[in-house]
Formats: C-alpha cells, sequence, structure tokens
C-alpha cells in the first residue's frame, strides 16, 4: 500500500512538472507537499474547473478582470482571453456572475475540496447516481466547517459595484460591444470593488456528472467561496440567502433550484446540455421536472407572485438586459422547442 501510494505522489509531482507551462493554473502548486499535488493532479484529470478560475492561479489582476470584462483566468491564451473568450468553449464568450472569487492558498484550496468530499452534503452530492440528466442541487457550506475558523483570510475576490443590475447591464453592453467589434471608447467600463472579508461566508458547492456514459455518480463541478451577503452592502443579495435557507418554503424553489444546478455561469457550459436532455426523455417518474414545467409556465403566463424581482437574475446568472421575460421565453424555447410559448394570460 505504501509503495502504491509512493508511486501515486510521484506520478503527481511528475505530472505537475510536466504540464504546468501548458497548463498554467498548475503552477501554484509545483512547490507544494507532493500530497496537495496529487490531488491537483487528480481534479485537472476530471471535469471541474475549480482549481483553473478559484483557486492559487493568477493573481488579483486576473479576477478583478474576469468580474469587471469577463476575461476567463482559465483562458491560457492572453489575447483570446482579453477578448472575452471562455476558456473551455473557445467560440463562446465567458460569462461571470456578479463577483469573481478564489482560495489563493493552494494547500488550503486542497484542504476545503477534501474536506467537501468527507463533508455530509458534499458525499450525498457525488454519490447521486448520474441517471437522465439529473443532477444534485447545489449545497452551502460555510466556510469555517472545512477550513477552520481562520480559512476565510485564504479567500478573496472582487464584486461589481454599486447597483448590481446597473452594473451588470454596463458590463453586458461593454462585452458584447467587444464581442462584434465596436469601437469601445464610447462606452462606461463597470466599477468593480475588492470583497473586504469572507468571515461567516460559505463555499458554493456545484456538482456535474461523472461522464458522458452517465457512468458513477457525480464530480465537484465548481468550488466557489462566498462572503457573507450583508459585505457587498447590496440588498437585492439577500434574496438568495432566503432561498438557501429555506428549501422547499418559498414559491418557485424548483425553478431557482434548476437555475443553480444548470444555468448558473460557473456550471452553464458542463450542465446545461444534461438539462436539455433531462427534459428530452422526461422520465415519467421526474416530479421535479414537472414541478419545474409547471412553475416556468406560471412565470411565463406573469404571474410572479411570492418571487423576490432579482431571484431569477441572482440564481441563473443571466444577461437578457435584465428581462425576466425575454431570458424565460429563450429558455422555454431551447428546452420545448415544439411547443408554443406561453404568454400573459388576458383579461
Amino acid at each position: 500500500m505504501n509503495n502504491q501510494r509512493e508511486l501515486e505522489l510521484k506520478g503527481a509531482v511528475e505530472y505537475v512538472a510536466a504540464f504546468k507551462k501548458q497548463r498554467p493554473w498548475l503552477e501554484p502548486v509545483s512547490k507544494c507537499d507532493p500530497r496537495v499535488q496529487r490531488v491537483y493532479a487528480s481534479i485537472d484529470r476530471g471535469l471541474g474547473h475549480s482549481h483553473k478560475r478559484h483557486a492559487a492561479f493568477g493573481d488579483d489582476t486576473l479576477q478583478r478582470r474576469r468580474v469587471a470584462y469577463c476575461e476567463d483566468p482559465a483562458q491560457v491564451h492572453s489575447r483570446m482571453r482579453m477578448m472575452g473568450f471562455d476558456g473551455f468553449k473557445h467560440d463562446r464568450q465567458h460569462v461571470c456572475g456578479a463577483e469573481a472569487t478564489r482560495v489563493h492558498d493552494a494547500t488550503a484550496f486542497v484542504v476545503a475540496f477534501m474536506a467537501v468530499v468527507e463533508h455530509p452534503e458534499g458525499r450525498r452530492g457525488l454519490h447521486t447516481p448520474a441517471v437522465g440528466g439529473r443532477i444534485p442541487d447545489a449545497v452551502k457550506i460555510p466556510i469555517a466547517d472545512l477550513l477552520g475558523p481562520t480559512g476565510h483570510e485564504t479567500c478573496s475576490g472582487f464584486a461589481l459595484a454599486g447597483d448590481w443590475l446597473d452594473a451588470r447591464l454596463v458590463r453586458r453592453r461593454l462585452t458584447w460591444a467587444r464581442w462584434t467589434g465596436e469601437d469601445l471608447s464610447e462606452f462606461a467600463k463597470p466599477a468593480v470593488e475588492q470583497i473586504p472579508s469572507f468571515e461567516n461566508g460559505h463555499f458554493i458547492v456545484r456538482f456535474v456528472p461523472n461522464s458522458q456514459t452517465e457512468a458513477g455518480g457525480h464530480q465537484i463541478c465548481a468550488l466557489t467561496p462566498e462572503p457573507e451577503r450583508h459585505v457587498l452592502q447590496d440588498p437585492r443579495l439577500e434574496v438568495a440567502d432566503r432561498y438557501w435557507l429555506h428549501p422547499g418554503a418559498l414559491p418557485f424553489t424548483t425553478v431557482l433550484n434548476f437555475m443553480e444546478k444548470y444555468v448558473h455561469p460557473e456550471i452553464r457550459f458542463n450542465n446545461y446540455h444534461y438539462l436539455i436532455r433531462r427534459v428530452a426523455i422526461a422520465a415519467p417518474d421526474d416530479e421535479e421536472l414537472t414541478t419545474f414545467k409547471s412553475e416556468l409556465v406560471q412565470l411565463l403566463e406573469g404571474d410572479h407572485r411570492g418571487l423576490h424581482p432579482h431571484a431569477l437574475s441572482v440564481a441563473s446568472g443571466y444577461e437578457d438586459e435584465m428581462d425576466d421575460q425575454q431570458f424565460l421565453a429563450r429558455l422555454w424555447k431551447k428546452l420545448y422547442p415544439l411547443e408554443h410559448v406561453p404568454g400573459p394570460v388576458q383579461g
């Protein structure tokens, strides 16, 4: 057993040394303990991207520019990154939520990652069978539970400043103009602020099916530190916590859960196609999907009673000029292309 472990550690060190130039997110661990390198190498061979966007790779400038201009740290070609190309889907624009955060210490990131693997909520998600496009709900775990009482000091990041909705609209117009080759000199630039503290914050853990053949359970797709909401001084953000704290007790919880695990920018390119597949299969026993469609129809018909005005944009990260109906109609057409898009009930 010891010989096997030694071989695994040696293989991980060799992997990091061999690929750190072409996969620069491995560079921060190249001088770390071999046990840390072993975890990084394992993650790097998997489907997750946390070690590329939310760990020790890069610096504050990369994080600041990610949230301000949607420049992807995982895009290794600097010119393509500055033009907004995603690091995984090279023909698409990168998308980012209202924050760009990370665990800037490589060893601390590995400790958090391995703690999730052992955490009851993490185990539940990882061992959930991957069947028919069904994906476990994202989970929220206190930073202190994974990294101890001072673990928040290893977390850092930046957020859009001022009114969140206005800032995202400014960013969307700027990044679209850049994507289409327009002169950017006339466009406003979004303001960004450093997140002052992650004390009492949480990690959000999102999952991805273990393989394209759906063998086994799930992997950790994204492990993202988030500050305590009042730190950002943006009242719209408290809506997200309402749904985390009271799952199932508020209207449209299923729609919002689907946004978090299929559509949110952190997992969209990994999981969105699983949602399309799940809808196409529409298994008779998939009660959650039935509820999702029912809630989606209700929203498209204009009945938003009980839904916080910012809930959809927070959960999904959509950027359709901040228009819920436009986003929902586009989503319906993608998921149910043969069905008429429901509209507001007249009278």
